[in-house]
């Protein structure tokens, strides 16, 4: 999907090659056998450090504290170009608005502590904490975003 963003935003033409998860591209990007991938600063950074592949952007809108010399793709020459992986929290509808709220609160503290920010650093994640209100908006822009990417490279929903 990130790809076809980028397709799309772009406006170039590549072919989508499907794989069955990251390591079976990377290796095929590492062999010549496809020119490009967009995969997470885990699987990429052992690469790119060992010079197996060059990295020529980050997927979000800043430069990412995993890969500080790697510039976003839109400061690379594609704006509006954003495609990242996230995590939240979510409780069921309905959950009172004071457990919501202390939900919140427990989880934006632990994202502030220099343990947790190690933890996602590992992963290339970069913690951000925001509110309920926020983050259902984030949420809702996102589904409309992919739902966009999705429908404009004819993808149907599996």
């Amino acid at each position: 999907m990130a790809m076809e963003l980028f397709k799309s935003l772009a406006d170039i033409d590549l072919q989508h090659i499907p794989y069955r998860g990251t390591a079976p591209a990377m290796t095929d990007v590492i062999s010549g056998q496809i020119t490009a991938m967009f995969a997470n600063a885990l699987t990429a950074k052992p690469q790119i450090v060992a010079g197996a592949v060059r990295a020529l952007g980050v997927s979000g809108r800043k430069r990412s504290e995993a890969l500080p010399n790697v510039p976003p793709i839109a400061e690379a020459g594609v704006p509006d170009y954003e495609a990242t992986q996230w995590y939240g929290l979510v409780a069921p509808a309905g959950t009172p608005a004071e457990i919501v709220a202390r939900l919140n609160a427990e989880a934006t503290q632990a994202l502030k502590t220099q343990e947790m920010a190690e933890k996602l650093a590992t992963d290339g994640a970069e913690p951000v904490g925001s509110t309920p209100a926020q983050f259902a908006a984030h949420i809702k822009n996102e589904l409309a975003k992919w739902a966009n990417v999705a429908s404009a490279a004819k993808i149907e929903p599996q």
